[in-house]
C-alpha cells in the first residue's frame, strides 16, 4: 500500500465520531483475543441494513458483537438478527453488550456451532441479509450455504475478501488466500448474485440476490 493510501485508510477509520458503547466493545475484543471489524466496515453495515429494511438477518463470526451490534443499531427496530460462531464465550460477551446497548434480548439470538453446518439447518429464502466473518479455509462451504438463505433482494456481505492485499496478488499462493479468490470466484460464476468488491477493513465483497 502506497503512503498516500495508508495515510486515507488512515483517515477513514478516524472519521467516525466515538461511540462510548463500540470502544468498549473493542477493548473487550483485545482480551479474548478476538479481532473485531474496523470501524469503517461497522458503520457500512449499520448504513446497509438500514438501508434495505432488514428484518430478518444472519451473521457467521459473532466474536464479542462488534458486527452484531452494528447490523442490529441499522435493521428494523423489529429485526432479529441470528449470529453463528464456535465459541460460546465470547457469544455471553456478545450478549452483554446487546443488554448494555439498551437493545431487547430477543432480538439477537445466538447459536453455537460451525457456521458450515448450522446454516444448513436454517430457513431457505428467510434472510434479507447474511453476514460472513469466517476462517477463510471454510469461507467457500460457508457462503455456498448461506446464499440459499437468502430472499430475492437479500444482500450477503462477505469480510476480510482481500485478506490485507493477499487475494489481489495472484503470486500469494498462501492457502487462505487462495480459499478466499475461490470464494470470489465462485460468487462471480452465479447469474443470481449481482456483486461489488470494496477496500474497507480488510476488503469487502457486498453481493445482492437479484433471482426470484
Amino acid at each position: 500500500m502506497s503512503d498516500d493510501h495508508a495515510r486515507a485508510a488512515t483517515f477513514a477509520e478516524s472519521y467516525f465520531a466515538s461511540d462510548p458503547v463500540m470502544d468498549a466493545a473493542r477493548t473487550l475484543a483485545s482480551e479474548y483475543s478476538a479481532v473485531p471489524v474496523p470501524r469503517s466496515v461497522a458503520g457500512l453495515l449499520e448504513i446497509l441494513a438500514g438501508s434495505a429494511g432488514v428484518r430478518q438477518a444472519v451473521e457467521v463470526g459473532t466474536g464479542v458483537g462488534v458486527s452484531s451490534l452494528a447490523l442490529l443499531r441499522g435493521m428494523s427496530p423489529l429485526g432479529v438478527l441470528t449470529s453463528i460462531d464456535v465459541d460460546p464465550d465470547r457469544q455471553a460477551a456478545a450478549k452483554d453488550l446487546i443488554t448494555v446497548a439498551r437493545i431487547k434480548s430477543h432480538r439477537f439470538r445466538t447459536i453455537c456451532g460451525p457456521g458450515e453446518d448450522v446454516l444448513t439447518r436454517l430457513a431457505p429464502n428467510g434472510y434479507e441479509l447474511a453476514f460472513i466473518d469466517t476462517e477463510p479455509l471454510r469461507l467457500e462451504l460457508t457462503v455456498r450455504r448461506a446464499v440459499p438463505l437468502l430472499a430475492p433482494g437479500g444482500l450477503l456481505i462477505v469480510h476480510q475478501a482481500l485478506l490485507r492485499g493477499a487475494v489481489a496478488n495472484p503470486a500469494n499462493r498462501d492457502p487462505r488466500a487462495q480459499a478466499v479468490r475461490a470464494t470470489l470466484k465462485w460468487i462471480a460464476r452465479q447469474d443470481g448474485l449481482s456483486r461489488v468488491l470494496l477496500p474497507a477493513g480488510d476488503g469487502l465483497l457486498v453481493a445482492r440476490r437479484t433471482t426470484t
